[in-house]
């Protein structure tokens, strides 16, 4: 599909569809979408766009999934699909505020293969304000670069996998691609002096920053008078069958793991101690010991997730910590609540991924229109999950070490849902 109708047909498309139609008010939300139970969010030929995403299991064509055991799968038909996040925002959120989304790439890619993805800020007047796009392909020109796969940006998207832009923009600085796998694509969008300018930057697995440009300052793109929040995530283009993507994220302030959040935790311990009462730093030392076993590597998936059965002891560490911080010495030490309510947001948050997982596999199983005797078990065992979660949410307030472990027998309910489906 290398041709220049794009330039006008694309943006003629996207007006009639209603891709670029005002925002209402709002400021951005956290959003996130991992694949593990729909691709919801996401419109594409289903939804009177165009392109395909679909949801796919871990493995399909030899990719395991970047975060948990599903993820998509993106195509284009003409253009490709887009998400709105939580929604589109006309409202700057007075600071920073992050997207990303995993691909797989593959610098086996034959040349001239290649896909743009735009993630674009809103006008505080609800419309469109400006693309900030990550251009990856293969360079197909026969010169010092053909046959590698490069990752650079801009503000403008053509439709097609573009030599030019890939060896050229940005002053020539780009990233060559030398190894398959999972890479983070990531926009932090943010106010300097008053402007807006977005950080593109390339994370490995690992989420070390293998490269990034800074886009803008646009003359127009003043803060707060004319940029809003957030407005679309859209593939503009897709010269690759199949591209695997996963994690795609929105977060104000910025993008973080469980386990990061529950190091930070920490940190706020450390901060503070000691105080120089000797109760207060016994409390601290018994959580700081208590969070940090938590965290050995035996216990998790990943950095969101737990292994099954040992990931349990998470929330039994988690649960000591939350009771010794709530102790009523720890009443006038406002770094302890804060604490306990990091803790309870990432227990609910392992919680709900069990859950989640356990509804996929439900569903994968047909059981809404082929329902067995192990479906039946399973929708128990869910139901279970989910009489939990509301416990939890009811002691959560004044007594948060039961809540995380109402948050354990959630998390366990939803793994025995998905054994009882073999």
């Amino acid at each position: 599909m290398r041709t220049t109708r794009w330039g006008v047909l694309g943006l003629t498309m996207a007006l009639v569809l209603g891709l670029m139609a005002p925002a209402g008010a709002a400021t951005p939300t956290d959003y996130a979408q991992g694949f593990e139970v729909d691709a919801s969010g996401w419109f594409d030929a289903d939804d009177a766009w165009f392109g395909d995403i679909t949801r796919v299991p871990s493995g399909t064509n030899g990719i395991p999934s970047s975060q948990g055991a599903f993820h998509a799968e993106v195509n284009e038909t003409l253009t490709g699909p887009y998400s709105r996040f939580a929604g589109y925002s006309d409202t700057w959120p007075g600071t920073f505020w992050e997207a990303r989304l995993d691909v797989y790439l593959d610098p086996a890619w034959t040349p001239g293969s290649g896909f743009d993805v735009s993630t674009a800020a809103n006008g505080s007047d609800g419309f469109h304000q400006r693309d900030y796009i990550f251009h990856v392909g293969v360079v197909d020109d026969g010169d010092a670069n053909d046959g590698k796969l490069l990752v650079n940006g801009s503000n403008n998207a053509d439709f097609t996998t573009n030599d030019f832009k890939l060896q050229n923009e940005n002053g020539g600085v780009f990233y060559e691609v030398t190894s398959a796998g999972w890479y983070t694509l990531q926009w932090i969008f943010r106010d300097d002096g008053g402007a807006l300018v977005v950080d593109l930057s390339l994370l490995d697995a690992t989420g070390s920053m293998l490269w990034t440009v800074t886009r803008g300052p646009g003359a127009t793109d003043l803060i707060p008078s004319e940029v809003g929040g957030n407005r679309y995530m859209w593939f503009t283009h897709v010269e690759v069958t199949d591209l695997a993507v996963d994690d795609q994220q929105l977060c104000v302030g910025g993008c973080t793991t469980l386990r990061e959040d529950k190091e930070a935790a920490l940190d706020l311990l450390f901060s503070i101690y000691p105080t120089g009462d000797k109760k207060v730093d016994k409390r601290i030392l018994e959580a700081v010991e208590s969070i940090g076993d938590s965290l050995a590597d035996e216990f998790w998936a990943d950095d969101s997730s737990l292994v099954y059965k040992d990931g349990k002891k998470v929330f039994d560490e988690e649960a000591k910590a939350a009771k010794e911080l709530s102790k009523k010495e720890m009443a006038d030490v406002p770094e302890a609540a804060e604490v306990v309510a990091i803790l309870l947001d990432v227990d609910e948050a392992l919680a709900q991924g069990a859950i989640d997982a356990a509804t996929a596999a439900i569903n994968d199983a047909g059981c809404d229109t082929t329902p067995t005797k192990d479906c039946e078990k399973a929708q128990k065992e869910l139901d279970k999950a989910l009489e939990r979660m509301a416990k939890a949410a009811g002691e959560a307030a004044d007594k948060p070490d039961k809540a995380i472990k109402e948050y354990k027998k959630a998390w366990e309910h939803a793994f025995k849902a998905i054994e009882k489906l073999g």
